[in-house]
Formats: structure tokens, C-alpha cells, sequence
């Protein structure tokens, strides 16, 4: 939990400051405590923004769209060499398909 992560850190902060002088090694040793901490929170922000980036969502579920359109050209191409019984044209047509249907399996899984 991120935001209760953040909230905690934030009371040991000001704990931190309400205490007041303390020794230098104490200081330095505490500090870099601190500084750590902040940094996996940054750091979990930021993954869960990766995660959810709205951005990448969209331009994922474009080219999935893009890919969808493709898929039915394929197979309307795949019918066409079917019906007129060009192997060469069927195979080619078939492996194209098996490309963009993977394609868009993965993208579904970036959008999603």
C-alpha cells in the first residue's frame, strides 16, 4: 500500500524533526535511513505508473485496433485464396494471420 507507506513515512519524518540535535553519526546514519526509505516509495510510485500509465494503455488498444482491422483483411484474403485454391497464397496468408493473431494477444495483455 503506497499511499499508507507514504503516510507513515511522513509521521517518522516529523518525528525526525520534532527530535531535535542529535549527534552527527547518529545524523548521517539516519539520514541515509531516511533517504533509502523515500527512494523505494519513489520507486514503487513509479512502477505503479508504469503499470497503469494511461498513455501506454492507449496507444497499446490503437495498435490492437490497427491489428484487429488487419486480422479481417487476412482472413477475407485467406477466403479468397481458399476459394480459388492457390496454396502458395493460402499459406502465405495463413502464417500472416498466425503473425497478428500473436501480435494482438500481446498487445491485449499491455492495454489490459
Amino acid at each position: 500500500d503506497i499511499e499508507g507507506a507514504k503516510a507513515a513515512f511522513e509521521k517518522i519524518l516529523d518525528r525526525w524533526d520534532a527530535a531535535g540535535r542529535v549527534p552527527r553519526n547518529d545524523l548521517r546514519r539516519v539520514d541515509g535511513e531516511l533517504r533509502r526509505i523515500q527512494d523505494e516509495i519513489n520507486g514503487a510510485e513509479e512502477a505503479k505508473w508504469k503499470r497503469n500509465d494511461p498513455a501506454k494503455a492507449a496507444r497499446a488498444n490503437s495498435l490492437l485496433a490497427q491489428i484487429e482491422d488487419s486480422l479481417a483483411e487476412l482472413e477475407a484474403e485467406l477466403a479468397a485464396a481458399e476459394k480459388g485454391g492457390a496454396s502458395k497464397k493460402i499459406a502465405k496468408a495463413k502464417e500472416a494471420l498466425e503473425a497478428r493473431r500473436a501480435w494482438a494477444a500481446t498487445l491485449q495483455g499491455f492495454g489490459n
